[in-house]
């Protein structure tokens, strides 16, 4: 029997404001509406999806991100990278993800842009949440030579077995076009359900190749085994890896204090939750905000 003094959840909800029917509606009727839900369900079921390039909606932003990529490559290493013909890259010979480049997001304003386009934010608030943030932004080139990649997850530091709801997204922006002989991405359909590694050679005669155009987003689970083809074609494969985790878990890259505060005003509040700057999950001696803190909402939605 409900106790006199002790209000009901419902009431608690009321008072609140929140209705967990908002969240479902919402993330419900963004996928829908840009016509994801066939990509939610393979991600579900297979645990990848290619979105392409038609479905992303990013027109031009696929040139200006390459060029975005090829001058910041050019800074860090002092060479222009001659992605369409180059037969080799010593630099990327030596490891089996080829040349990586961290801590990506604030090297060109487009790489903002792209964290924030619509299609990437429905599967990333579809899968983790709205209060989803961003752990990780990178680019990497594969070129010509380069060592295949083993099957791993993306849940780094986790135990097995994983949590049942999904920690990691990986969401990766193909800057050239994906196929075996370009040394596509692999994964085994169905692995995220094992909520582990991969043990030995586990899998590796179950892989299939990821194919997709430049342009695509491959979107994955994080406890989805994969890895990568070696390169067989001349060129270089180039692409940009943005990867999320719930707002509990710790991002491999920080980047929320060394944006401009003039810069957060240009760009939707969402911005500062994908950037972990607005939840405040963060204090020293002043103690915590708990009026900004999102955690301490009320609600058990699985969106939050």
């Amino acid at each position: 029997m409900q106790s006199a003094d002790k209000p009901h959840a419902s009431d608690i909800h009321k008072a609140s404001g929140y209705d967990i029917r908002d969240d479902v509606h919402d993330i419900y009727g963004r996928l829908t509406r840009l016509g994801l839900a066939a990509h939610a369900l393979e991600l579900d079921i297979k645990g990848l999806t290619v979105i392409p390039p038609e479905t992303v909606r990013a027109p031009g932003i696929l040139e200006r991100a390459r060029e975005a990529f090829l001058k910041t490559y050019e800074r860090r290493h002092g060479d222009r990278l001659d992605y369409q013909h180059a037969e080799t890259l010593p630099a990327a010979l030596g490891s089996p993800i080829g040349k990586h480049m961290a801590w990506m997001l604030l090297e060109d304003p487009v790489f903002s842009e792209i964290l924030l386009n619509e299609t990437l934010l429905a599967m990333v608030h579809y899968r983790l949440g709205v209060n989803a943030t961003l752990s990780v932004m990178q680019g990497l080139v594969k070129a010509k030579g380069g060592l295949p990649l083993g099957l791993h997850t993306d849940e780094v530091l986790v135990p097995a077995p994983y949590a049942s709801a999904s920690g990691h997204l990986n969401v990766t922006y193909l800057l050239t076009d994906y196929s075996v002989e370009n040394g596509a991405l692999s994964y085994v359909p169905g692995s995220h359900k094992y909520k582990r590694l991969p043990v030995g050679d586990e899998g590796v005669d179950q892989a299939e190749a990821v194919v997709g155009a430049a342009g695509s987003f491959v979107v994955w689970d994080g406890a989805t085994w994969h890895g990568a083809l070696p390169r067989t074609a001349p060129g270089l494969r180039l692409n940009l890896i943005y990867d999320f985790i719930r707002p509990h878990l710790r991002p491999m890259e920080v980047f929320f204090d060394r944006v401009d505060p003039a810069d957060y005003e240009k760009y939707p509040p969402i911005y500062r939750t994908l950037l972990g700057q607005s939840l405040k999950y963060w204090w020293r001696e002043e103690g915590p905000d708990f009026a900004d803190v999102a955690w301490t909402r009320i609600g058990n939605s699985p969106f939050r």
